[in-house]
């Protein structure tokens, strides 16, 4: 198939995002099913030093994080503002895919990169979600 031999975690010239960073975006889930059978670096990131994985938690898509994960995706790399894949997960209102991250092993300790903890930085509509996640891990 063509994407694979694009390099996989390469970017062509103009591009931010490697070709498994669209194709997770896109949620085109046979076509990061090739990318990582290719050898697609899970973890190479975009220019906001963000991971496949980080845009899968921002969109919600828990599926494509259990995906990534298991193929060796590292659920506590952080972008450049020092957020982890929860962080945006948590902040944006992505209850399934905060849910998935911490089923997966991610640390519900961590602060993001301004010192914040989960529960200053999830939207107040989702508060009790997230406290329930939260819980259920304890």
């Amino acid at each position: 198939m063509i994407v694979a031999s694009w390099g996989c975690g390469l970017r062509a010239a103009g591009m931010e995002e490697t070709p498994l960073h669209y194709f997770v975006i896109e949620n085109y889930s046979e076509a990061v099913n090739v990318l990582l059978q290719a050898g697609a670096d899970v973890n190479a990131t975009n220019a906001s030093l963000q991971t496949a994985l980080m845009n899968a938690a921002s969109l919600n898509l828990d599926k494509m994080i259990r995906k990534l994960v298991a193929h060796g995706a590292d659920i506590h790399a952080r972008d450049e503002n020092g957020d982890m894949a929860l962080h945006l997960a948590v902040e944006l209102g992505c209850m399934r895919a905060a849910q998935a991250l911490i089923e997966l092993g991610a640390s519900v300790t961590e602060k993001n990169g301004m010192g914040d903890a989960l529960c200053d930085i999830v939207p107040a509509k989702h508060q009790a979600k997230l406290l329930q996640l939260l819980e259920d891990q304890a």
